[in-house]
C-alpha cells in the first residue's frame, strides 16, 4: 500500500478494505520464510514482536523515515524458526526494515483479519475486480493526461466505451431488444 494512500485514507476518514502484503497467514509451514508481515509491530513501545514471541527493538532510523528493527543476537541463535528466519550466513540476528506508516499497516491488517472484513473484500471479485480486467484486457493500461480532473474525464470515457460495449454484446447475443429507445430482455 503507498504511503500517500494510507495518509490520505486517514486524514479524509475513508472506511477502506486494502490487502496489505501477502503471504500474511501467521507462521508458515517448515520450508517457508519468515516475514515482515509474520511480526507485529507493537506501536506504543516502538517495535516488533515476532512470532515466537521475542522483540525486534528499533536500531536505527534515516532521514527519509526508514527505520530498522534488529532482534536480539541470543534470542535467534536459541529460536526454533530460526531457519525460516535468519538466513545470514554470519549468523546475524533478524532486522526487519520499514518507515513510519508501519502503524496504519498493521491497523489495516487487524481490521482484515475481521470476518465482516473479508466478506466485504470478497464481494471485489464479482463487482469491480473483473471489470478492471475487462477494460485492461481491452487495451487501457495507463493514463494519458495529468491531473485529476483530466485523469477522471479520461477514466469515466474508459467506462463509458467499456459499458456500450456490453449492451452491444447483449443486443448481438439478442438477450434483449430495444422497443422505443429502451431495452427490454427477451421472453425465452
Amino acid at each position: 500500500m503507498r504511503r500517500g494512500n494510507l495518509t490520505t485514507i486517514e486524514k479524509k476518514q475513508i472506511d477502506t478494505y486494502i490487502a496489505v502484503g501477502r503471504g500474511e497467514k501467521g507462521i508458515p509451514t517448515s520450508s517457508e520464510k519468515l516475514t515482515k508481515e509474520t511480526s507485529v509491530y507493537e506501536e506504543k513501545e516502538n517495535c516488533y514482536t515476532c512470532p515466537n514471541g521475542k522483540t525486534h527493538d528499533l536500531k536505527s532510523e534515516t532521514n527519509d523515515g526508514t527505520k530498522i528493527y534488529k532482534a536480539k543476537k541470543e534470542d535467534c541463535n536459541s529460536c526454533p524458526l530460526k531457519v525460516n528466519c535468519c538466513s545470514t550466513k554470519k549468523e546475524q540476528p533478524r532486522s526487519l526494515s520499514t518507515d513510519s506508516y508501519e502503524g496504519l499497516r498493521q491497523a489495516m491488517r487487524d481490521k482484515m483479519q475481521r470476518e465482516q472484513s473479508k466478506e466485504i473484500y470478497g464481494l471485489r471479485k464479482t463487482i469491480v475486480e473483473p471489470v478492471f480486467g475487462q477494460i485492461k484486457n481491452g487495451g487501457f493500461r495507463k493514463f494519458n493526461l495529468p491531473g485529476i480532473e483530466k485523469v477522471t474525464g479520461e477514466f469515466s470515457l474508459v467506462c463509458t466505451v467499456h459499458n456500450i460495449k456490453k449492451i452491444i454484446r447483449v443486443i448481438k447475443n439478442e438477450l434483449v431488444s430495444i422497443i422505443d429507445g429502451k431495452m427490454v430482455p427477451q421472453a425465452a
